[in-house]
């Protein structure tokens, strides 16, 4: 059958198009594939992850051309790319520019120091309520687990835009890592890479347990779980010196509630100010409608406990508890071990969204300090182990407790301060007493015999 002279037409001028088409094509120069964005600098590190990025801040009254104070703003984020869980992470931020931290997100400062707070010498944080990171092995990589990110809001000064107060680095604290030196990645993020040092795996806290190893200090400090309620639990506090020159007296023990609980109830040591203000004109009252709060001894959120008298030992309210009512003396174990101890139990009341007697979580910022002894500085409590006790029955085996965690304090060194009573005596064996600060007689600055009370 012949074809149409019509459809002959169409055909060919359809081929013609395409034609065009592909040739027009051909013409057009090839537009290369975008380059594939590099992989974030946390890929390429197989430990814990370190950044820190300074997101924004600005002049803040009073103005002061000499040394302006500014706002500043940061985010530090700890990622554990290792194998193993990290407990208990600990993080050194090297401030430098006078810093006065104000708070800290997903953090408290280590050294048991409340915000706001001075760290312009650096400062160590801890984390809270995100205490441990999870391994992407364990986790399936889901890094909501594996990540923590504190942000972080102070003030600082002298540096301002286009300057970028940033830190003179950051490193991880944590007992068996190693930290390369951290890398700048333009003006405002700097980041480092620390790695478990397998040649020191002993020293890593434990790492592969439940729990971390208990730790050695001048001052240890346990707050055992003994007993466990919906609402409510009891809690064993002990004070335990292991320094031979640590000796306390009329000790004074505070920290802070960081959940909203409350104490109800003491045995053993007292508040220093009993009031329940903060719970009947705050959630607590709102919430346990019910409870005769002229009963509550403490609503505080920072609360100071102090040890009770010896009248108070035998006391069935407030005493027969071991190792209590001292009236605060705690003498070191050289001196006698069975006063190197001090104790007492408390009942503490939760708040939502903890009304589960699994939901346990220790005070934090912990402070112990006597009448005229040494200042100490306390860490973070870490998760150990359950303490073991004598089953009070008398029988022969010891009662676990529910959960435990330790506080370890060492004596710091405080500022030299002014002796208010001393007595030193002259080389030369003059009948007379020399007053404090003086120099001996003969010395360079003053090479007379005569003793000066101001050398």
């Amino acid at each position: 059958m012949a074809v149409p002279a019509q459809l002959h037409s169409i055909i060919f001028s359809f081929i013609l198009l395409l034609l065009s088409l592909f040739d027009t094509s051909l013409s057009q120069p090839q537009t290369p594939s975008p380059a594939p964005a590099p992989p974030p600098p946390s890929d390429s590190c197989n430990g814990i992850f370190l950044s820190y990025n300074y997101t924004g801040g600005h002049a803040i009254p009073p103005t002061d051309p000499t040394n302006q104070a500014y706002r500043f703003e940061s985010t530090l984020t700890v990622l554990n790319n290792g194998r193993h869980e990290l407990k208990s992470w600990r993080a050194f931020v090297g401030f430098q520019h006078q810093e006065l931290l104000v708070s800290a997100s997903n953090a408290v400062l280590a050294d048991g120091s409340s915000f706001p707070a001075e760290a312009g010498n650096g400062t160590v944080l801890a984390g809270f309520p995100i205490i441990d990171l999870k391994s992407a092995v364990e986790t399936a990589g889901d890094r909501a687990q594996m990540e923590v990110r504190v942000g972080l809001v102070g003030t600082q000064f002298g540096v301002g835009a286009p300057d970028v107060p940033m830190p003179l680095n950051i490193s991880l604290v944590n007992d068996g890592y190693s930290c390369l030196n951290a890398t700048n990645e333009g003006n405002n993020v700097m980041h480092v890479c620390c790695i478990q040092d397998d040649l020191n795996s002993d020293s890593n806290n434990g790492v592969n347990d439940e729990f971390l190893a208990r730790q050695e200090g001048d001052l240890v400090i346990m707050y055992d779980v003994i007993r466990a309620y919906s609402d409510n639990y009891w809690a064993q506090v002990s004070i335990s010196i292991h320094n031979p020159l640590g000796r306390l007296d009329k000790w004074q023990l505070s920290f802070d509630w960081m959940r909203e609980e409350f104490i109800y109830a003491m045995r053993g040591a007292y508040p220093y100010v009993v009031d329940t203000t903060d719970c009947i004109f705050g959630r607590q009252g709102q919430h346990y409608k019910e409870m005769d709060f002229s009963q509550v001894l403490n609503c505080e959120r920072r609360p100071t406990i102090v040890d009770l008298p010896p009248t108070r030992a035998n006391d069935s309210i407030l005493g027969r508890i071991p190792f209590c009512c001292r009236n605060g003396t705690i003498l070191p174990p050289l001196m006698d071990p069975s006063k190197s101890i001090s104790s007492f139990n408390m009942q503490v009341y939760k708040m939502p969204p903890d009304l589960n007697r699994t939901e346990l979580v220790p005070p934090q910022n912990w402070k112990i300090k006597g009448a005229m002894n040494p200042e100490y500085e306390c860490g973070s409590p870490i998760r150990v182990t359950p303490s073991q006790f004598p089953d009070p029955s008398g029988l022969p085996s010891a009662t676990a407790s529910i959960a435990s965690w330790q506080v370890v304090c060492n004596i710091t060194q405080s500022k030299q301060a002014v002796p208010r009573c001393c007595v030193s005596y002259s080389a030369f064996f003059n009948d007379s007493a020399i007053p404090c600060n003086t120099c001996a007689c003969g010395c360079n600055s003053n090479p007379s015999q005569t003793c000066s009370a101001t050398e």
